[in-house]
């Protein structure tokens, strides 16, 4: 394989995170051997025992589960320790990921057809980034499952991401709210129809406008 990316005219490559454990000592007989030089590994490399296919993301830093952010770890440190036996001055590394509806292949074909200046592709991003910040709670509550090696939380670590920096008061409505579409939210839609401050007004999670629209609805 790197004989036939060097006879291509090419003097480096990448290895990517689908080499099988099987194929490192090839690859280090042909560095060795001066037959390529390599500038860059993608994590993981090599592919993590039990993966049959190249998979950058079957474990995430990002993760909730603290036996999934280990097994990130862990097998980053052998990519790095690859990347310095062969020589590799950069690694590509996938840091996670907010797990939520995937917009992404709607917006590019969209973009592709040249319509990313229309309604529809500025509601649709608009709609990608309120889902994030409804999603990212999971990720930013002040528990020991999010946390580092020395126990601070993402919480604490990341305040303005998490929303959770010192507020002189907890008496503001959720932006990131909305009831049935992207645009119902308590600024836009609550304030107009303050009938709508009840129990029975909600998102798709559950959560009512009397809890979300705080300021709104008169609840502080």
């Amino acid at each position: 394989m790197l004989e036939e990316i060097r006879d291509l005219g090419f003097e480096y490559a990448e290895l990517s995170h689908g080499i099988r454990l099987s194929l490192v000592p090839g690859i280090f007989e042909a560095f060795e051997a001066g037959v390529i030089k390599i500038s860059t590994l993608h994590n993981f490399c090599p592919l993590p025992i039990g993966c049959n296919h190249a998979n950058p993301n079957v474990f995430k830093f990002s993760s909730t589960n603290p036996r999934e952010r280990d097994n990130a770890y862990k097998h980053s440190m052998k990519t790095i320790e690859m990347a310095d036996r062969l020589g590799a001055k950069l690694i590509v590394l996938h840091m996670g990921e907010i797990d939520m509806r995937n917009y992404t292949d709607k917006l590019i074909d969209l973009l592709e057809a040249g319509k990313q200046d229309t309604p529809k592709y500025q509601k649709l991003c608009q709609a990608a980034e309120i889902k994030r910040e409804k999603k990212k709670t999971k990720y930013c509550e002040e528990d020991t499952s999010v946390e580092n090696d020395e126990g601070i939380s993402a919480s604490e670590a990341c305040p303005v991401t998490c929303g959770t920096c010192p507020t002189d008061s907890d008496c503001t409505d959720d932006e990131t709210w909305f009831t049935k579409k992207s645009k119902n939210t308590c600024a836009e839609y609550v304030a107009k129809k303050i009938k709508l401050c009840k129990e029975k007004t909600t998102d798709e999670d559950g959560v009512s406008s009397l809890e979300a629209c705080k300021l709104t609805c008169g609840q502080c």
